[in-house]
């Protein structure tokens, strides 16, 4: 029992040390902290909106694409057969700006 009583506890992590120089610091300028969360929470804020109004530019997007495959649908047996198989090709994603 008198080994147990004489162990030192484990060293602290450096994660743990860093975590505690944040706080000395944060208990030395409250100030500047409050002023850096407000400025992250404003720059986050930025972020979401930004992602927000992408998704909705994808939507919008995807319904165009969306309506341009229906068209195509609906076109395809008007075409002549010899243009059917370019006319594929050149709407296949990837085939940008290659001919027939």
């Amino acid at each position: 029992m008198i080994s147990t009583l004489a162990t030192l506890p484990p060293a602290p992590s450096s994660a743990a040390i860093e975590a505690a120089f944040g706080l000395i610091a944060a208990a030395s300028d409250p100030a500047g902290v409050k002023k850096r969360i407000e400025q992250l929470v404003t720059q986050t804020k930025q972020v979401h909106a930004a992602i927000d109004q992408m998704q909705a530019e994808q939507a919008r997007l995807d319904e165009k694409l969306a309506a341009v495959e229906d068209l195509n649908q609906r076109l395809a047996p008007r075409r002549p057969a010899g243009r059917r198989g370019s006319r594929a090709r050149a709407g296949a994603p990837g085939r940008h700006c290659q001919g027939d």
